[in-house]
């Protein structure tokens, strides 16, 4: 669509992945190297709070999901909502929100997809959703390692000025204000 409409102004934004993948006891979505768990205190809700905030555009996070933390200098954190109740052909599923890591620790997101999986799988769901933005090729391929499997493509178009050359002659301000 933003090849066709390029001259009118159309362009691509972004491209995100809706994958689902059923949760099953034992198999590959059980983390290995490391066990994430909930923050523990004040100063750990305080160091994921600025590791969310390094991360720009991440918008709202919801305030009931699930958060895990990777090693005790908060490495790394997932969130997940189990009540997430989105409606999948194979049962309400729920939702991992976001996986962060800091830089260089990228490695650890692996095993916080893998313990959220489990989390979910624990409050008694089938399956779970992630969204995943379709040039992050590292977690892209984590979770296909994962067992998740693409659902859809949900992609964002942003309409601005078309360019100057795609423009009709006679068009734009100067010529309009030039009439009487």
């Amino acid at each position: 669509m933003a090849r066709r409409f390029e001259r009118f102004g159309v362009r691509q934004g972004r491209r995100q992945w809706q994958l689902l993948a059923p949760l099953r006891a034992g198999g590959r979505q059980d983390p290995r190297s490391l066990r994430p768990r909930p923050p523990a205190d004040a100063a750990e809700l305080a160091a994921v709070a600025a590791l969310r905030h390094r991360q720009a555009g991440l918008g709202d996070f919801p305030r009931d999901a699930d958060v895990l933390i990777a090693g005790p200098d908060v490495t790394g954190a997932v969130w997940y909502d189990p009540d997430a109740g989105e409606p999948t052909e194979y049962g309400s599923a729920g939702r991992i929100v976001a996986v962060l890591a800091e830089p260089g620790r990228e490695g650890i997101r692996a095993d916080l997809v893998a313990a959220a999986m489990t989390g979910l799988r624990d409050r008694g769901l089938r399956v779970a959703a992630i969204t995943v933005d379709a040039e992050d090729h590292a977690l892209t391929r984590t979770c296909r390692l994962l067992g998740f499997r693409h659902d859809r493509t949900d992609i964002e178009y942003l309409v601005g000025d078309a360019p100057a050359a795609a423009r009709p002659a006679g068009t734009g301000l100067a010529h309009a204000a030039a009439k009487p």
